[in-house]
């Protein structure tokens, strides 16, 4: 029904990085949210995922559109990135939160 692209366009439209910055996208899966952000934004974009998979089809994604010189994908886990404190000047994420397990008090 289109709502997948509608609701990404939306977030990417609420992000705006200036010039020179650099923004994360956690889970970021086939780079759908960082090729928004590259082709909206000068910012550099860095995509990280924990499936392997879904990064070899974003990379393919990345190429098709041009990008690779402005979109790096790593593999990593959302909750020990791959990277120093302080790298990024903004972060995205998508669909992360449906692979985070809330613990209750009970856990």
């Amino acid at each position: 029904m289109g709502q997948n692209g509608r609701w990404r366009r939306a977030m990417v439209d609420q992000v705006a990085p200036a010039a020179g910055q650099v923004v994360l996208d956690v889970a970021s899966g086939t780079a759908g949210v960082a090729i928004q952000l590259a082709e909206r934004t000068t910012a550099q974009i860095v995509g990280v995922d924990l499936t392997e998979q879904m990064l070899r089809q974003g990379q393919r994604n990345v190429s098709a559109a041009g990008l690779t010189s402005r979109v790096r994908l790593v593999a990593g886990r959302a909750e020990q990135l791959p990277f120093p404190d302080r790298s990024f000047d903004a972060l995205t994420f998508t669909y992360l939160l449906r692979y985070v397990r809330i613990r209750s008090h009970a856990d």
